[in-house]
């Protein structure tokens, strides 16, 4: 039987060893239950059906009723729900209490002005 190789600037990338090949590939043959690993079983990940996902700020047009006067009020929905802003159970709410800013971390700037917003520490 021969070896073949494939090699790419000097590094081996496949080795194919024939001689270790018990049979040729349109043969087929039973694996042996006894030798059959069994896959590990799954580990069950509950959803936080509580968890809210939030968007761009809310529009005048949109209803405010859950956000305070003069507080900046964001598109909310459900974290698990696929419509996301178009969810049924959608609706306008104030942002949850932030971590001080040294607790992120902060991804690349955007160019967009309208991203992401400062809260109450904007200069």
């Amino acid at each position: 039987m021969e070896n073949h190789a494939y090699v790419l600037d000097g590094q081996l990338v496949l080795k194919l060893d024939t001689e270790k090949m018990s049979e040729r590939p349109d043969e087929k043959s039973e694996p042996d239950p006894e030798e059959e690993e069994k896959c590990p079983e799954p580990e069950i990940i509950e959803l936080d059906k509580s968890a809210i996902m939030y968007g761009d700020l809310c529009e005048d047009k949109h209803n405010r009723n859950l956000c305070e006067e003069f507080v900046m009020c964001h598109k909310s929905w459900p974290a698990h729900d696929p419509n996301q802003w178009e969810s049924i159970s959608a609706v306008c709410r104030i942002l949850p209490s932030q971590k001080p800013s040294n607790e992120y971390t902060y991804g690349e700037l955007s160019n967009n002005q309208k991203a992401g917003s400062c809260g109450a520490d904007c200069s």
